[in-house]
């Protein structure tokens, strides 16, 4: 069963991170991906294999995503076509979950956010976090959310420059 995660946000151009500095590109559109989750219990999501957490959205519904943000002959190389809410997460393979993220963006790109998923799910797996706390943080604001945790991010692949570390 799919319900929608109805986000209330005042702001479709920004999140309510006032000190941070980003690219409006960096959040999705609220009224285009406001995330979308499947009931789901924990011991479900702390169960999921890795490859049933890390799924590639089909082509098909690549261009979908592309054309409802309205970006023509996008390159593969720019775009990651995310999750809001991760599957790890409980979110599913839907249009109203899907955004596309730049890669391109020096601090707060799809890498960034992997890393944050992949932390958020360890907290809900732990206890230490509960599943719809997760899953309402990373939908309504996911720089916001990453800012509490990026002590505790810790990835090959993410390379924060401090001066654009959320306080």
């Amino acid at each position: 069963m799919i319900s929608r995660l109805l986000v209330q946000h005042p702001s479709m151009s920004r999140p309510n991170s006032a000190a941070i500095s980003f690219e409006p590109e960096v959040v999705p559109n609220r009224s285009l991906t406001p995330g979308a989750v499947r009931q789901v219990a924990v011991s479900d999501v702390c169960a999921m294999a890795h490859e049933e957490v890390v799924t590639a959205v089909p082509a098909s519904l690549r261009q979908v995503v592309f054309q409802e943000y309205g970006i023509a002959n996008a390159h593969a190389d720019n775009y990651e076509i995310d999750y809001l809410i991760a599957p790890g997460l409980g979110g599913v393979k839907d249009i109203h979950n899907l955004w596309p993220e730049p890669n391109a963006s020096p601090v707060w790109n799809s890498h960034v956010k992997d890393a944050l998923e992949e932390r958020l799910h360890q907290l809900v797996c732990s206890g230490t976090l509960d599943l719809p706390t997760a899953q309402r943080e990373i939908a309504t604001d996911w720089i916001a959310a990453y800012g509490p945790r990026a002590d505790n991010v810790r990835t090959t692949r993410v390379h924060l420059f401090t001066e654009h570390r959320p306080l």
